[in-house]
């Protein structure tokens, strides 16, 4: 309580008090003048008054002592419940109860020879390796922690019966009837990879109660990444191939189907090579025109020395009306309109033949190049997928530790201790604060 409390209790107490009855004046004695001739002496002066201050109540006076007395209690209370009982009950726990726990440490990469591109660009502006081994890495992180590696580990190495209670402490040691999501996320405190982005390396650590519980099952955890590297490797190599060989499958079933459609041309149409014949027809009918021009020429000149049934005349008619026929007859074959000899039919026509032809070629020139590009692919698929292959490196393989390095008594005790101090200290304020709100 501060002293303007007090002052302000006193004066409270001083006004309580019943006022006092007025005192009733004496009657002052007359003087009498008594004549004297000598000099009298001065009367001394009297002190002035001092006010004097209303006194506090016995008992007030005591309620303030025992209610500083019980705040005092109180505040001891709550820090010995909050801070000096608990921090007391774990250190006897650390140091008399938890059991020694070894660690077991491996320290392993994932590497593979990647191809440059942007991926790799990435990754060195990041300060990050590829980005291929660097998301393998991240799965390999979370398949770690995951269910599925314990159910892997489990096959060779009893995890329950390492962990059992007979083990270690009732605290840090798990029942053989729990379940196995509740055994997962006891496994993910006692095994802990971390993963550094820049570096690209990961670090296993693995607790157990005893030195050789702990390196066995280092050394599964270091196999059973290994072995999943390897299959996420061989599973990008599978799909880069298998696709590639799939093209080629596509490519050659189109080619045999090209080829097919141009044999059975060939052999509906009875011809080999449409543009050779028609190469020789057109040769051969350029021969005809150039003969019946010749021949007409000669029927102009023979018409002016002899009559129109001179023998020589009428042969040579003769032989330009076979020329004609026989180049209608080609023009036919050609599928080219002749006014004269009628009109051809397009699909009896050597041009049909030859349109037909030249699209089936097409196709089987383009089928042929797109196979052989597919077979290109697939080989450069079968070099690209053996350079790109994953491994995992380890560097740092699990040994045998000699120490127990867990749990850290002292640094623990110490750190309980700071975390009871800051929730009373915090606990107290928040009282404080309520309290003279509530006032």
């Amino acid at each position: 309580m501060t002293t303007e409390t007090k002052l302000d209790v006193k004066t409270a107490e001083a006004a309580a008090k019943p006022a006092a009855p007025p005192v009733e004046a004496k009657p002052k004695p007359i003087l009498q003048a008594v004549p004297s001739s000598a000099p009298q002496k001065p009367a001394p002066a009297k002190p002035a008054a001092v006010p004097q201050l209303p006194k506090t109540d016995v008992s007030v006076q005591k309620a303030i002592k025992q209610a500083k007395r019980q705040r005092r209690r109180a505040v001891l209370l709550s820090l010995f419940v909050m801070v000096i009982l608990p921090t007391l009950l774990a250190s006897i726990y650390f140091f008399f109860i938890a059991s020694d726990q070894f660690v077991a440490e491996a320290r392993f990469a994932v590497r593979g020879q990647e191809k440059g591109g942007a991926a790799d660009v990435l990754g060195f502006l990041t300060g990050g390796g590829g980005g291929s081994t660097t998301a393998d890495s991240y799965i390999l992180q979370d398949f770690i922690g995951s269910r599925e590696m314990v159910e892997r580990i489990a096959k060779d190495v009893d995890l329950r019966a390492i962990y059992a209670p007979g083990k270690g402490d009732f605290l840090a040691t798990f029942a053989k009837d729990e379940p196995v999501e509740r055994f997962v996320d006891y496994w993910k405190k006692m095994v802990t990879a971390q993963f550094d982005h820049y570096s690209g390396i990961m670090a296993v650590q693995v607790r157990a109660f005893t030195p050789q519980d702990s390196i066995a099952i280092a050394q599964a955890v270091v196999k059973e990444s290994r072995d999943l590297v390897n299959r996420i490797s061989e599973q990008a190599r599978n799909d880069t191939v298998v696709f590639a060989q799939k093209q080629v499958g596509i490519m050659e079933a189109r080619l045999k189907k090209a080829r097919e459609a141009l044999a059975q041309f060939r052999t509906t149409e009875e011809t080999i090579d449409p543009s050779a014949t028609a190469a020789a027809h057109q040769e051969l009918m350029l021969g005809l025109d150039k003969e019946l021009l010749t021949a007409q020429s000669e029927m102009a000149q023979l018409d002016k020395f002899v009559g129109p049934d001179a023998p020589s005349r009428q042969f040579l008619q003769s032989k330009i009306d076979i020329l004609k026929s026989q180049i209608a007859e080609r023009r036919k074959r050609f599928g080219i309109s002749d006014g004269a000899a009628g009109t051809a039919t397009p699909s009896e026509g050597i041009s049909k033949q030859l349109s037909t032809y030249q699209a089936l070629m097409t196709e089987e020139e383009f089928a042929q190049k797109a196979y052989v590009s597919a077979l290109s692919s697939l080989e450069i698929s079968r070099a690209e997928a053996g350079r790109d292959q994953r491994y995992l490196a380890t560097f740092v393989e699990p040994s045998l530790p000699q120490d127990a390095v867990l749990p850290r008594r002292l640094v623990n005790s110490l750190l309980f201790l700071f975390g009871t101090m800051i929730f009373w200290g915090i606990s107290a304020l928040l009282f404080a604060a309520v309290r003279d709100h509530m006032v």
